[in-house]
């Protein structure tokens, strides 16, 4: 049965006041023997304080929401730690609700969050959409939140973002410095706002290297092992000629060299593949993966950093923040330039 801070006071022979005083370190004419046997009695009998009915008192609860869309991509386990360990420093807890993409649950775990009076909330869009529905329902209720991974247009909100289109762009360049002229793609769903600002980096990586576009080159998919199977499977079936090829994330370039291994197609000896993210896995599988790095760790712990801001009623110095990316050089990537001599 649960204790409450009334039995506590009782069995200390105490006002609730002077219990709740303890409570919240605000024990300021509290004796040191007072003091000490209501922590006693509170550590016997496992009593913990409601954290909803002290929020009304402080006006905080000192949790923060974390909405992700998946657990399973090996992107947001940085990200989630990195917001996780900075919370922590900062004395704030964590509910993490997982939406597998899909709307129906971000909706319904927006709303529990705010029922559980979180102080803020952390997330990333689990769909794009032009009516963003939960970004508005916060706004109306005044609840502080940061958006990372995708950047909402048109909206005035925190969010913080990498430069997938000139990551992307450096990447082409990277490759195409390489020797490589014939440079397939394989991009993310068109529906998410970073698939189309790293298509837009692709095309004009190749355009700045004065290299013309090939649409038949590029293929779309799930940002998934799936997607980079499918993929390669559409550009062998129609016998296209490429010597690299660069994906819109790593998951989609290990489905692209999964895809290629099954083909007898070696990499990079055959054919170069790039990625993006920078995922551990990318470092064990076989060619190591050239890929574009996000600090992901640290886009964890900037947005706790402003969500805090957001809470404290601060003015946040900067509303956006975007990222930088570099290159990390693995083994995926040959350079061609002394064949085509």
């Amino acid at each position: 049965m649960k204790v409450t801070i009334t039995e506590i006071a009782k069995e200390a022979k105490v006002s609730i006041a002077t219990v709740s005083r303890v409570l919240n370190n605000k024990s300021k004419g509290v004796s040191i023997e007072t003091r000490n046997r209501i922590l006693k009695i509170i550590e016997e009998k496992g009593y913990h304080p409601n954290a909803i009915a002290r929020g009304l008192v402080t006006k905080k609860t000192k949790v923060i929401g974390l909405i992700l869309p998946s657990i399973t991509n090996p992107f947001f386990p940085e990200i989630e730690r990195g917001i996780e360990d900075m919370a922590t420093t900062l004395g704030y807890n964590i509910i993490l609700c997982n939406t597998d993409y899909d709307k129906e649950r971000e909706k319904k775990y927006l709303k529990l969050l705010i029922e559980r009076q979180v102080d803020g909330i952390i997330y990333a869009l689990s769909v794009e959409r032009k009516n963003y529905e939960s970004i508005d329902t916060l706004d109306k209720r005044g609840i502080p939140f940061v958006v990372f991974d995708k950047y909402v247009k048109n909206k005035d909100v925190p969010y913080i973002y990498t430069e997938n289109e000139e990551a992307i762009y450096n990447m082409v360049k990277y490759v195409t410095e390489k020797g490589h002229k014939n440079i397939a793609y394989i991009s993310g769903p068109l529906d998410y706002i970073t698939a189309r600002d790293r298509l837009r980096g692709y095309k004009k990586g190749l355009k700045c290297a004065n290299i013309e576009e090939d649409s038949s080159l590029i293929k779309y998919g799930p940002y998934s092992i799936e997607g980079g199977e499918i993929g390669v499977e559409s550009l062998l079936k129609e016998n296209k000629n490429f010597t690299a090829i660069v994906c819109a994330n790593d998951l989609i370039a290990i489905g692209a060299l999964k895809a290629l291994r099954k083909h007898k197609i070696n990499v990079p000896e055959d054919v170069s593949i790039t990625g993006f993210d920078n995922i551990d896995i990318t470092e064990v599988t076989c060619p190591r993966i050239t890929t574009v790095n996000q600090p992901k760790y640290e886009i964890g712990r900037m947005a706790v950093k402003m969500l805090i801001d957001l809470i404290n009623g601060e003015k946040l110095e900067n509303v956006s923040v975007v990222l930088k990316s570099d290159i990390v050089e693995k083994d995926s990537v040959k350079d061609i330039r002394e064949e085509l001599l």
